[in-house]
């Protein structure tokens, strides 16, 4: 709730425009409103695309993380077995 507090939401708004101008006050007291249009469902639908949008480049970086310590992981190992003289190969573990 920082951001309410703060007024800093983006709020999403799908209502007649003369609605909206009579409910905008209220609203700026927590963010910025942002108009959808006047079809009901509009900002909904907007805030499950953004919210999707959001869900899937945390999903992509997630998955490009663990790529990568999957691959630092594996060059530590190989490099561990290098400098250690071991025979057995144990970088199938990262």
């Amino acid at each position: 709730m920082t951001g309410a507090t703060a007024g800093t939401l983006a709020i999403m708004v799908s209502c007649p425009k003369p609605t909206l101008r009579e409910v905008e006050p209220v609203l700026k007291v927590f963010g910025r409103p942002s108009h959808a249009g006047e079809t009901p469902g509009l900002a909904r639908t907007a805030k499950l695309a953004d919210d999707l949008l959001a869900a899937t480049a945390l999903a992509a970086t997630t998955e490009a993380m663990a790529m990568v310590v999957g691959a630092a992981v594996r060059q530590m190992l190989a490099a561990a077995k290098a400098r250690i003289g071991v025979d057995s190969d144990f970088t199938h573990i990262a």
